[in-house]
Protein backbone atom coordinates (compact mmCIF):
# COMPACT_ATOMS: atom_id res chain seq x y z
CA UNK A 1 0.00 0.00 0.00
CA UNK A 2 1.39 3.66 -0.98
CA UNK A 3 2.36 5.67 1.60
CA UNK A 4 -0.43 8.34 2.82
CA UNK A 5 0.83 12.31 2.24
CA UNK A 6 -1.23 14.23 4.69
CA UNK A 7 -1.16 17.82 3.72
CA UNK A 8 -3.40 19.25 6.03
CA UNK A 9 -0.75 21.56 8.07
CA UNK A 10 1.64 22.13 5.24
CA UNK A 11 4.33 23.41 5.29
CA UNK A 12 4.47 20.11 7.68
CA UNK A 13 3.61 17.10 5.86
CA UNK A 14 2.79 13.73 7.26
CA UNK A 15 3.21 10.50 6.27
CA UNK A 16 2.07 7.32 6.94
CA UNK A 17 3.50 3.92 6.04
CA UNK A 18 1.41 0.81 5.76
CA UNK A 19 2.49 -2.66 6.76
CA UNK A 20 3.55 -4.27 3.86
CA UNK A 21 5.35 -1.46 1.46
CA UNK A 22 7.02 -3.28 -2.02
CA UNK A 23 10.21 -0.98 -2.88
CA UNK A 24 8.15 0.11 -6.04
CA UNK A 25 5.04 1.68 -4.03
CA UNK A 26 8.17 3.40 -1.76
CA UNK A 27 9.89 4.70 -4.96
CA UNK A 28 6.46 6.28 -5.71
CA UNK A 29 6.50 7.55 -2.80
CA UNK A 30 9.54 9.02 -3.30
CA UNK A 31 8.64 10.41 -6.17
CA UNK A 32 5.56 12.39 -4.43
CA UNK A 33 7.65 13.85 -2.12
CA UNK A 34 9.65 15.06 -5.28
CA UNK A 35 6.36 16.83 -6.95
CA UNK A 36 5.26 18.48 -3.44
CA UNK A 37 8.84 20.18 -3.57
CA UNK A 38 8.88 20.90 -7.14
CA UNK A 39 5.28 22.04 -7.49
CA UNK A 40 6.50 24.94 -4.79
CA UNK A 41 10.32 26.00 -6.01
CA UNK A 42 10.40 28.71 -3.13
CA UNK A 43 8.28 26.02 -0.26
CA UNK A 44 10.29 24.67 2.09
CA UNK A 45 8.85 22.11 4.25
CA UNK A 46 9.31 19.42 7.35
CA UNK A 47 8.03 15.73 7.28
CA UNK A 48 6.65 13.61 10.40
CA UNK A 49 6.74 9.69 8.85
CA UNK A 50 4.68 7.98 11.11
CA UNK A 51 6.10 4.17 10.62
CA UNK A 52 4.45 2.61 13.87
CA UNK A 53 3.13 -0.03 11.17
CA UNK A 54 5.94 -0.33 8.83
CA UNK A 55 7.06 -3.86 8.40
CA UNK A 56 10.36 -4.35 7.28
CA UNK A 57 11.73 -4.08 3.89
CA UNK A 58 13.86 -7.14 2.60
CA UNK A 59 17.61 -7.57 3.14
CA UNK A 60 18.04 -7.44 -0.50
CA UNK A 61 15.97 -4.43 -1.35
CA UNK A 62 17.64 -1.96 1.24
CA UNK A 63 20.50 -0.86 -1.67
CA UNK A 64 17.66 -0.42 -4.56
CA UNK A 65 16.15 1.55 -2.19
CA UNK A 66 19.27 3.47 -0.89
CA UNK A 67 20.38 4.57 -4.35
CA UNK A 68 16.61 5.74 -5.10
CA UNK A 69 17.08 7.85 -1.80
CA UNK A 70 20.43 9.09 -3.22
CA UNK A 71 19.01 10.09 -6.63
CA UNK A 72 16.36 12.09 -5.18
CA UNK A 73 18.37 13.85 -2.42
CA UNK A 74 19.61 16.95 -5.01
CA UNK A 75 16.07 17.58 -5.71
CA UNK A 76 14.59 17.93 -2.27
CA UNK A 77 18.41 19.27 -0.50
CA UNK A 78 17.47 22.86 0.98
CA UNK A 79 14.25 22.32 0.79
CA UNK A 80 13.43 20.17 3.23
CA UNK A 81 13.82 21.46 6.46
CA UNK A 82 14.10 18.02 8.97
CA UNK A 83 12.33 14.83 8.64
CA UNK A 84 10.60 13.12 12.43
CA UNK A 85 10.15 9.92 12.56
CA UNK A 86 8.26 8.09 14.13
CA UNK A 87 9.24 4.79 15.11
CA UNK A 88 8.29 2.03 17.69
CA UNK A 89 10.38 -0.88 16.28
CA UNK A 90 13.68 -1.62 16.93
CA UNK A 91 13.98 -3.90 13.65
CA UNK A 92 12.30 -0.69 11.70
CA UNK A 93 15.24 1.31 13.64
CA UNK A 94 17.88 -1.40 12.28
CA UNK A 95 16.70 -1.07 8.86
CA UNK A 96 16.83 2.59 8.90
CA UNK A 97 20.12 3.21 10.29
CA UNK A 98 21.35 0.64 7.68
CA UNK A 99 19.21 2.84 4.27
CA UNK A 100 20.89 6.12 6.39
CA UNK A 101 24.75 4.61 6.74
CA UNK A 102 23.79 3.21 2.97
CA UNK A 103 22.07 7.04 1.92
CA UNK A 104 22.80 9.74 3.91
CA UNK A 105 19.87 12.06 4.53
CA UNK A 106 21.06 16.01 3.73
CA UNK A 107 18.55 17.55 6.00
CA UNK A 108 18.25 16.89 10.17
CA UNK A 109 16.10 13.84 11.24
CA UNK A 110 14.64 12.60 14.38
CA UNK A 111 13.67 9.43 15.37
CA UNK A 112 11.50 9.03 18.10
CA UNK A 113 8.42 7.47 19.96
CA UNK A 114 6.20 10.14 20.30
CA UNK A 115 4.31 11.57 17.87
CA UNK A 116 3.86 15.21 19.80
CA UNK A 117 7.78 14.88 20.00
CA UNK A 118 7.74 14.32 16.36
CA UNK A 119 5.41 17.09 15.79
CA UNK A 120 6.87 19.66 17.83
CA UNK A 121 10.56 19.39 16.63
CA UNK A 122 9.35 19.41 12.90
CA UNK A 123 7.62 22.44 13.60
CA UNK A 124 10.60 23.90 15.26
CA UNK A 125 12.71 23.30 12.07
CA UNK A 126 10.12 25.36 9.86
CA UNK A 127 9.91 28.04 12.70
CA UNK A 128 13.89 28.80 12.47
CA UNK A 129 14.71 31.76 10.80
CA UNK A 130 16.50 30.90 7.30
CA UNK A 131 20.04 31.50 6.69
CA UNK A 132 20.31 34.87 4.23
CA UNK A 133 19.68 35.11 0.84
CA UNK A 134 17.20 32.23 1.25
CA UNK A 135 13.33 32.35 1.24
CA UNK A 136 11.52 32.18 4.67
CA UNK A 137 8.96 29.53 4.42
CA UNK A 138 5.40 29.89 2.82
CA UNK A 139 1.72 27.88 3.17
CA UNK A 140 2.42 24.58 0.59
CA UNK A 141 0.07 24.40 -2.45
CA UNK A 142 -1.40 20.99 -1.49
CA UNK A 143 -1.91 18.97 -4.09
CA UNK A 144 -5.58 18.06 -5.95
Amino acid sequence: MLPIIDQTDAPLLRVRFGRDVTVAELDAHLGQIDAIVAAAPDQRIALIIDLREASLLGLELRPRLAARMRSGYPHVAGRILGVAHVVDSPLVLGAMTALWWLAPPPFPTLVTRSPDEASTWARTRLDRRPPAGEPPVRAARRAS
